[in-house]
């Protein structure tokens, strides 16, 4: 998932990479506000340092992170072209450059101050962290088509994509079809407008010997407000899961 020193992030990364400043400002608040750790790492093969964000500063446009390695790392730091910061926050993977850094003291702590980074990525793999939809509050994403409107119910959803079911056959069942301006409500949290692209279709013959038609979709280069809205809605249905095994619903 780490991406070359100094270069673009590669083109599976791009649609979680934020580039408006008050998006990241937001990320990192959300780090801050969480006291989350993190680690540094200066080279790719070197075993990465823990910090945490000791200040963040968005009028100077800077922030100070903890240097609990010591003088020798900040003046590696100092000298290094790259220095990446990693973070999970939701389980979300937060990666971003802090170059250049400067050491320095704060509150009598060995430090290292940096610029607010302009490129951010937050990226939740498809595979990893895919939420059913709840039967009890069901989620339709409206499709647009040359005529009329498919309304389609969402079978889970994550950071990269949802999976439909599309059992009429509504929607053309290939592989890289996609479908622009689709509204999916997400309860409780917002309505996000996405393009889909259509990356499989599954025939499924349930218990009962119903048959039904499920379509995987990937999101096509989704903004990054969009992305913090549907891991929002994520989070919630992860939440809601753990207080009904809880017995707190």
């Amino acid at each position: 998932m780490e991406t070359p020193a100094n270069s673009a992030p590669p083109e599976d990364l791009a649609p979680y990479t934020l580039t408006d400043a008050s998006e990241i400002l937001a990320v990192l608040r959300a780090i801050d506000e969480r006291n989350t750790p993190l680690k540094i790492r200066i080279h790719a093969d070197q075993a990465p340092v823990p910090s945490s964000l000791l200040e963040m500063d968005a009028g100077a446009a800077s922030l100070v992170l903890d240097n609990p390695a010591g003088r020798a790392f900040g003046r590696q730091a100092e000298s290094a072209e790259s220095v990446r910061v990693h973070a999970s926050l939701d389980r979300v993977h937060i990666q971003f450059d802090a170059t250049p850094v400067l050491p320095c003291v704060h509150q009598d702590r060995e430090a290292l101050r940096a610029p607010l980074p302009s490129r951010l990525i937050r990226v939740q793999r498809r595979d990893y962290f895919r939420v059913g939809i709840p039967v009890s509050h069901p989620v339709l994403c409206h499709v647009p088509l040359a005529r009329g409107t498919a309304e389609l119910p969402l079978v889970d959803i994550s950071a990269g994509g949802v999976a439909l079911y599309d059992d009429a056959g509504q929607l053309q069942h290939v592989r890289g079809t996609i479908y622009q301006n689709c509204a999916i409500t997400l309860s409780g949290i917002g309505t996000v407008t996405v393009t889909l692209r259509i990356a499989y279709v599954q025939q499924q013959t349930l218990p009962n010997g119903k048959r039904r038609c499920r379509v995987g979709c990937a999101y096509v280069d989704p903004r990054g407000l969009t992305l913090n809205t549907i891991q929002r809605y994520v989070t919630k249905l992860e939440r809601e899961a753990l207080a009904r095994e809880r017995g707190f619903d």
